[in-house]
């Protein structure tokens, strides 16, 4: 087995929590990602999957606040381009995977 990642012991709780949920796109998509609050103290580590033709990455985490980063297919070049600023993406929900305490 090849260990990928360690993660050092929390501070502050006995066990890490693995957080499998689902979150809507921002209705107003804002440069840089949209912010997730999760109901953890702290989140060390976090996946986000891509959804409704959208690729999404985890672009910063900062205690228990993870902000996506979405983007979409340039068709004339064929690479990914971020979102526009003020794009509406409410009706696209991103699955998140977070791990913390």
């Amino acid at each position: 087995m090849t260990v990928v990642a360690a993660l050092a012991k929390p501070t502050y709780a006995s066990e890490y929590r693995i957080l499998v949920t689902a979150v809507p796109g921002s209705s107003s998509y804002t440069t840089g990602g949209f912010a997730v609050t999760v109901p953890l103290r702290k989140v060390e580590f976090a996946l986000v999957g891509s959804a409704g033709g959208y690729v999404a990455a985890i672009n910063g985490i900062s205690g228990n606040t993870v902000t996506i980063q979405v983007f979409q297919s340039n068709s004339v070049v064929g690479t990914l381009v971020e979102v526009a600023a003020g794009t509406n993406l409410s009706s696209v929900t991103f699955p998140l995977v977070v791990v913390g305490y």
